[in-house]
This record gives structure tokens, C-alpha cells and sequence, in this order.
């Protein structure tokens, strides 16, 4: 069944080997593209161990990414069915990499947060998460991994204010009636909860053009305290409520 795993391309990510973007089996993957990713210091050898496979499909941007660990190991003749398969269910952006180089897959992909309810906006509604299998099953370890999530999330605040600062849509596009489709309350959702402390206020401070109106300020920091990106004392300080006073 998985005799072709030895039949790839690769590229190097750390200490991650994957199969490359552009390998298709179509008539056996029922016209889905799919990458086979290994984390290992070595060479993948026919004496494979476990795998993930990142299978795809759909359109546009309207992708799904199905992860499926194979639990497996080759016989002396480098042929076997795998021992056991776990599908981890279909995430958005769903990416094999290993964060810290210590040998062991990690999977980041997004997931959507409050501030959809402003709008998608181009995914600023989608907020990246760090996960790990455990038990069988993908657990989000975000936060178990500070130093790797805040270079993560460090990297997409400087693109994401770097766009901001070019498109009015975000910089001007709010009034504080608007309960839906708001395009400046869905960027600044997803900078601070990507940046659970002042620096994510500072960032408004600098480059906001407007002010929140008491209602919006309570919802957003309510919704970052529920949503897991504020913490209890950090949200008791009430940083967006102030800016009112």
C-alpha cells in the first residue's frame, strides 16, 4: 500500500523531509494532492518510521487539510501496510515543521477566531496555533512553546501592520455602530491576540485612526479574555476601556 513513500523529492525544513508541493498520485487519491512529511535527523530510510500525510483539496482559497499520522515500520523486505493510521481531522494551513529542532513533529495551521464576526477580510480572521499529537490526538500547545510562538506570531505582526499601513480599508474603514463587516475591528482582533500585552495596545496607539466606542472596547476584550489570548490580569486592567476615559 505505501511501497511508493520511497518514490520522493524532498526538501529540507529544519529537521523535517517532506515529499514537495507537486507530487500528485491522482488516480490513487481521487484527484487530491497530498505531501508526506518525516521528522528525523537521518536520511528516511526503508527501515521508515511514523510518518504525517498532508492530504488536500478544494479551491481558491477554500482549501482543507486533512492530517493523518501513519504509524508504520518497514519489514526486512522495506515493504509493510502501516500498523496503525490516525486521522487528526482538517485544519486550515495545516504545515509539518519542527519549531524547536528537537527531532519531533510539531503542526501549525489556523484556526478562526472572534473576529470573524467582522468579516473574513482576506484571513484576518484566522489566527495560526501550534499543535502536537498526543494521545492520538492533535492537542494545541501554543503556549507550551513561548519562544517559538512569539517569533511566529512577531513575523505575521510586522507583514500585517506593514499591510496595514498601505490599506485604508483597515486604517479608516470603522464607525462605532457597525456590527458586522468591519474590516479595521478584524485586523486589530487579530493583533492583539496575537500580541497579549502592551505591545499590541502600543501597536493601536501608533497607528490607530480612530477610537473604539465603549461598546466594541468591552466586546473585544471580553472576547480575548474567553478566547484564551488575554489573560485575567491583563484583561482587569481594561487597556481598550481606558483609552475612553
Amino acid at each position: 500500500m505505501f511501497g511508493f513513500v520511497f518514490l520522493f523529492s524532498y526538501l529540507v525544513n529544519a529537521a523535517v523531509f517532506n515529499s514537495g508541493s507537486m507530487d500528485y498520485w491522482n488516480e490513487a487519491y481521487e484527484d487530491s494532492a497530498f505531501n508526506m512529511y518525516w521528522c528525523d535527523d537521518e536520511w528516511p530510510t526503508p527501515d521508515y518510521t511514523d510518518f504525517f500525510i498532508i492530504k488536500y483539496s478544494g479551491s481558491g482559497s477554500s482549501f482543507n487539510f486533512g492530517i493523518t499520522l501513519i504509524k508504520s515500520r518497514a519489514d526486512e523486505r522495506g515493504w509493510k501496510d502501516p500498523n496503525k493510521i490516525i486521522h487528526l481531522g482538517y485544519h486550515s494551513q495545516a504545515k509539518v515543521t519542527d519549531l524547536n529542532n528537537d527531532g519531533i513533529c510539531e503542526i501549525t495551521a489556523v484556526k478562526g477566531s472572534y473576529g470573524r464576526k467582522w468579516g473574513p477580510n482576506a484571513g484576518k480572521s484566522n489566527i495560526r496555533r501550534i499543535f502536537s499529537v498526543k494521545k492520538e490526538k492533535l492537542v494545541d500547545i501554543t503556549n507550551e512553546m513561548p519562544k517559538e510562538r512569539d517569533l511566529l506570531y512577531k513575523n505575521e505582526t510586522e507583514i500585517l501592520i506593514e499591510e496595514y499601513k498601505a490599506n485604508n480599508l483597515y486604517s479608516s474603514g470603522y464607525h462605532p455602530d457597525q456590527t458586522s463587516m468591519s474590516p479595521a475591528l478584524n485586523f486589530w482582533y487579530h493583533i492583539f491576540a496575537i500580541n497579549p500585552n502592551a505591545y499590541g495596545i502600543s501597536l493601536f496607539n501608533k497607528y490607530r485612526t480612530f477610537t473604539l466606542s465603549q461598546k466594541h472596547a468591552k466586546e473585544v476584550e471580553d472576547a480575548l479574555l474567553k478566547d484564551g489570548y488575554w489573560s485575567e490580569e491583563f484583561y482587569k486592567s481594561h487597556p481598550l476601556l481606558s483609552l475612553q476615559k
